[in-house]
């Protein structure tokens, strides 16, 4: 009988350098495909409010990693594990939209922004941790 085990955390960056040696075909369009896939498992999932592809996003980020997202119903934000201020996609004009750093539970596998309301001047801000340097 054949014993199945978990493997080492690795981040999406190596899984897609990976992909890319076996099947010929550049890294970043690896990394795409990658995060494409997994969008795609969390859409079916949130369709269907259940676990039909079950996995949780932390799984996929190196715990020294850190991830940002818009914020949004989680069918229109987009996550990033790029440390950048500002989503190009979702951006018009003068209307910038941002990115917010996101920690996760991994005990219950959900997702938390790490930000705070300020409620003087009606804006949401990221919240002063240590894990994101464009944020402080």
């Amino acid at each position: 009988e054949k014993k199945y085990f978990r493997g080492n955390p690795t981040s999406i960056e190596k899984i897609a350098q990976k992909l890319s040696g076996e099947i010929d075909i550049e890294v970043a369009k690896c990394q795409k495909h990658i995060l494409e896939v997994l969008d795609w498992c969390n859409k079916i999932n949130v369709q269907h409010a259940s676990q039909i592809l079950p996995y949780k996003i932390h799984q996929f980020i190196p715990q020294t990693g850190n991830v940002y997202a818009t914020i949004g119903s989680s069918d229109s934000r987009i996550i990033t594990v790029e440390e950048k201020l500002y989503c190009e996609e979702l951006s018009h004009g003068e209307t910038k939209v941002m990115y917010y750093p996101v920690v996760f539970s991994r005990m219950s596998g959900h997702e938390f922004y790490v930000v705070q309301l300020d409620t003087g001047n009606s804006h949401i801000i990221c919240k002063n941790i240590q894990i994101n340097s464009q944020c402080s």
